[in-house]
């Protein structure tokens, strides 16, 4: 079995746990949230795909010399997240190692609940409930790691309006170095700059 089809799931569940109270908040009534969330935005989304974001270099470029990835899936499951969330998902070739590299990307335009407070939700429930909680400066406007399978750096940044997180492994039990942390801010900063390019 593909690792994608186990950790995509695992992924998303603490997506939608982190945001379900919100969701149900926003979605009941009105609409006028929502609309003026977007009117606060341009009404053209950013047309650069995850996998424009993160390509296969930059994710093994972060991952370090001898692993080659190959893109296992380029778009969230049919789980209920529509297209308001996108993913790209990059598996070892040796399907049967937990190698992989992953982004995933919430449109604020598409995006049924506020960007920036399902950002905070989330950030509230790992630091609580997560392992190795850190928030980093110098990443867009806010932004956190977290240790562990589910764990991972996520960005918010205000001038574009997107959040995203970042996922790596490279085996069961790895754990990231200071090398491994810096390209993946590194990575980070590239990627606020590619999505504030698009405004």
């Amino acid at each position: 079995m593909k690792l994608s089809k186990i950790l995509i799931p695992i992924l998303l569940t603490m997506v939608f746990a982190g945001c379900s109270t919100t969701l149900n908040q926003e979605v009941s009534g009105t609409n006028s949230n929502l609309n003026n969330e977007i009117e606060k935005i341009d009404s053209a989304s950013v047309n650069l795909e995850p996998c424009e974001l993160m390509t296969e270099s930059e994710a093994e470029q972060v991952l370090g010399e001898g692993y080659d990835l190959v893109l296992d899936m380029q778009q969230a499951p049919s789980s209920g997240a529509g297209d308001w969330q996108k993913i790209c998902f990059y598996s070892g070739v040796d399907e049967e190692e937990l190698v992989f590299a992953q982004i995933a990307v919430i449109d604020p335009i598409k995006s049924p609940v506020n960007v920036k407070e399902l950002y905070d939700e989330i950030r509230q429930t790992t630091k609580e409930f997560g392992e190795g909680y850190q928030e980093i400066d110098g990443i867009g406007t806010e932004a956190y790691r977290s240790e562990g399978l589910a764990g991972g750096l996520e960005v918010y940044d205000a001038e574009s309006g997107y959040s995203f997180k970042l996922s790596f492994a490279r085996g069961f039990g790895d754990q990231s170095d200071d090398d491994d942390k810096a390209r993946q801010e590194e990575l980070a900063r590239a990627i606020v700059q590619k999505l504030r390019s698009q405004n």
